[in-house]
């Protein structure tokens, strides 16, 4: 009895390992919690296993093992309980249908036409055989579904509620035949429930890819229209300089005529009618890319108007960057710490920029207060702008640039400040 009962706890043990995983990998997008996924499964487990004492497949076991699933998802992983508790009546229904698959294959190997009952009457070594073949078909499956399927499926749509209930009243009567009668039509129709668990697998990978290609599209307008708002700003400063240059000699010209015949008051009423109308600052030569310089100047300029504190620390760099790629590094990095410092008191508002060139590495580290840790996962922040579909991409593009150069990008959020490190081999 006591050897019937460990496979019995065994063979329920891999169901909720297996159910833990499927549910961590869907809504889980960043690094599986393995020693809390393992906790839960044990407890599901044990519990389950006592249901399963009293009786085999029934409807309450599977409503409690269900809602343990999403519950210990939510618990973990802090994701929509909603969305793990569709996920685990996915998983259910795939159980019944390779658990009946199952018994109606060793129904007509055996002969038996009511092989379900002979089942779910008593402990026998035939229903370890049982256990062994589903449990086997079940992780064929898992490693399938993990390989093609699982790793790129990152939401869950309204519909599949839907399919879930059809799918819930189809498994309850075709479990209810099984019980009646056990024969080749009812292994292929069992058969042909699997193809279709499967090929819903299928769709629901096609709707994530498509869905995620669509973002990408929406990523890569964002940040056209990013490029193109610098540039449009690095010119308008441009322009400004160039103005100041070109005039500034022609009013050189004037004041030292005032000068040169005393004519002190008037200069100094012509001096007060230029404040103002040129820029107060040239451009300050942080590192020696003059597009890259105005940038980061505008950015300056940009969060210091939001009462941000903005120290720059650089060296004279050169780098394989294109200049529109080093906009769009910088300009992300920089957007990032001014959107994250806004969201806090004006007294801890601030950011550090260093780019450093050490032997012959290139570091860029970007510093700044933030009221939380943000949100991270797939490498994109998730920002609480409205419209969320068109921001928090801006950690994407950078990670682009970075692997295109071979170099390397950290981030680190640790008591309320935030710390983005790139680091580039200067090599030309």
């Amino acid at each position: 009895m006591i050897v019937f009962q460990l496979a019995e706890a065994g063979a329920t043990f891999v169901e909720t390992v297996i159910g833990e995983m499927i549910i961590a990998q869907i809504l889980n997008n960043e690094k599986i919690n393995w020693k809390y996924s393992f906790i839960a499964a044990t407890a599901i487990m044990f519990v389950v296993w006592s249901f399963n004492q009293l009786e085999l497949f029934s409807f309450a076991t599977s409503i409690v093992a269900a809602v343990s699933f999403a519950v210990s998802a939510y618990v973990i992983y802090r994701r929509d309980i909603g969305k793990a508790l569709v996920i685990s009546a996915d998983y259910i229904i795939l159980i019944y249908v390779v658990d009946f698959l199952t018994i109606s294959i060793l129904g007509v190997i055996f002969h038996e036409p009511q092989m379900a009952v002979r089942l779910t009457a008593s402990y026998s070594l035939i229903r370890v055989l049982f256990l062994s073949l589903s449990k086997g078909i079940l992780m064929v499956l898992f490693l399938f579904f993990n390989k093609y399927f699982l790793p790129q499926i990152h939401l869950v749509t309204k519909k599949m509620q839907a399919a879930i209930s059809t799918g819930i009243i189809l498994v309850y009567c075709l479990v209810e035949y099984t019980f009646a009668n056990t024969n080749m039509a009812v292994v292929f129709t069992w058969m042909m429930l699997l193809a279709l668990v499967i090929l819903g697998a299928y769709s629901v990978w096609q709707y994530s890819f498509l869905t995620q290609e669509k973002s990408k599209m929406e990523m890569v307008e964002a940040g056209n229209r990013q490029i193109c708002e610098n540039y449009e700003q690095l010119i308008r400063t441009s322009r400004e300089n160039q103005i100041f240059f070109h005039d500034l000699k022609n009013h050189y010209v004037i004041i030292r005529n005032y000068l040169k015949h005393n004519e002190y008051e008037k200069a100094k009423c012509y001096m007060e009618e230029l404040d103002g109308q040129y820029p107060d600052d040239i451009v300050h030569n942080w590192t020696g890319i003059r597009t890259l310089d105005i940038l980061i100047q505008c950015k300056k300029k940009n969060a210091e108007a939001r009462n941000i504190k903005v120290e720059v620390i650089a060296d004279q760099i050169q780098w394989r960057l294109e200049e529109h790629e080093a906009i769009t590094l910088i300009g992300n990095a920089l957007d990032n710490a001014i959107e994250s410092c806004r969201k806090i008191e004006h007294g801890s508002r601030w950011i550090r920029v260093a780019i450093r060139n050490i032997r012959e590495m290139i570091f860029i580290k970007v510093e700044n207060s933030c009221h939380e840790t943000p949100i991270i996962s797939n490498d994109r922040f998730f920002t609480s702008k409205k419209e969320k579909n068109l921001h928090g991409f801006g950690l994407t593009s950078m990670k682009f640039l970075v692997e295109k150069y071979d170099g390397a990008m950290s981030i680190e959020s640790r008591d309320k400040v935030f710390t983005l490190i790139i680091s580039f081999s200067n090599d030309r």
